[in-house]
């Protein structure tokens, strides 16, 4: 696999062009973040997990406004922890902002390839999009995933929303 850096206009007529949603954008989202962080200040491993803590907190609290703004700045931070994602993706799902929202599920799928709940959770929030034909790809990426550890929890309600999708 060949990765190019394209320039900022070719990058923006890319994703212009690009199907919602696909990986090459999410590729250069990623691209950019990282060399974002390059010049960002090292957080220490105790202030990420106080910030983590404070964020998990917000959300906690139903404070998704404050949890996403922590959320933003550790993944800034440590771009390839993908706790970090889940946490802003939970976030902007519980806030209704489910392109932001699928956006960063599909980082944490891309971060963890064996992970199904990035999946789901991206289905849901297809769903609520109205984009019936991508959440059912979803779901059935997620069922692909499924593993001895999860499957109870997880098979039911997948086949739920597969079932509900086609109402």
């Amino acid at each position: 696999m060949t990765l190019s850096i394209k320039s900022t206009n070719e990058r923006e007529d890319s994703l212009k062009t690009s199907k919602k949603f696909s990986v090459d954008p999410l590729l250069h989202k990623i691209c950019d973040t990282i060399s974002l962080c390059s010049s960002l200040p090292r957080l220490t491993q105790e202030e990420n997990i106080s910030l983590y803590a404070q964020g998990y907190a917000f959300y906690q609290q139903g404070q998704y406004e404050k949890g996403a703004e922590i959320f933003k700045i550790l993944t800034l931070h440590d771009p390839m922890e993908e706790k970090f994602f889940k946490g802003l993706a939970s976030c902007y799902q519980m806030q209704g902002f489910f392109e932001k929202a699928t956006e960063s599920w599909a980082i944490c799928a891309l971060l963890d390839k064996n992970d199904p709940y990035p999946h789901f959770h991206a289905a849901e929030c297809l769903i609520s999009l109205g984009e019936k034909n991508d959440a059912i790809k979803a779901l059935l990426e997620a069922k692909k995933r499924l593993s001895t550890k999860n499957k109870k929890q997880l098979e039911g309600k997948i086949d739920l929303l597969i079932q509900g999708v086609f109402l």
